[in-house]
């Protein structure tokens, strides 16, 4: 089998659309987080930006990772061996990796706001709770129920 130096351009073609549909992806659910912020009136503080920082170093080197392998299939021939050879020169992997990652933005563009503020309360709750003594925890409720009784009457 004589390798094909020539697929290796259609591949990093191939790969770079990945990797800037993945990169787009990642940038779509920081505006969108941060237009859902906007809106309910949140404060937009760096962390989003940092947390859009992370995402994208990880993202980008899973996508790479990804392309390492797709080249060591290149080269191994693989596609050949199991007939396949339509696909020697589509990184496959990396294809299924950035579609994933893709996934993954679209959902949690699509979550809403309250439902994410509502599962980092009950994080947060449960954190509380592993930290506070059963007494201090009776003693905790009994203040907000009483709060909130006297919310009420006035």
């Amino acid at each position: 089998m004589m390798t094909d130096y020539e697929g290796i351009k259609t591949m990093a073609l191939l790969v770079g659309v990945a990797a800037v549909a993945v990169v787009i992806a990642i940038m779509l659910d920081l505006a969108s987080g941060l237009r859902k912020a906007t809106l309910m009136g949140n404060a937009r503080t760096s962390y989003a930006y940092e947390r859009t920082t992370t995402k994208l170093m990880r993202n980008g080197s899973v996508v790479l990772i990804m392309a390492m392998i797709d080249v060591l299939l290149f080269f191994g021939h693989l596609w050949e061996i199991i007939g396949l050879n339509v696909l020697s020169h589509v990184p496959v992997v990396t294809f299924i990796a950035s579609a994933w990652m893709c996934f993954v933005q679209a959902v949690s563009i699509r979550e809403k706001a309250e439902d994410k503020a509502e599962r980092k309360s009950a994080e947060a709750l449960k954190q509380l709770a592993d930290v506070l003594t059963t007494e201090q925890l009776q003693a905790l409720i009994n203040k907000i129920q009483n709060d909130r009784e006297y919310e009420k009457n006035n």
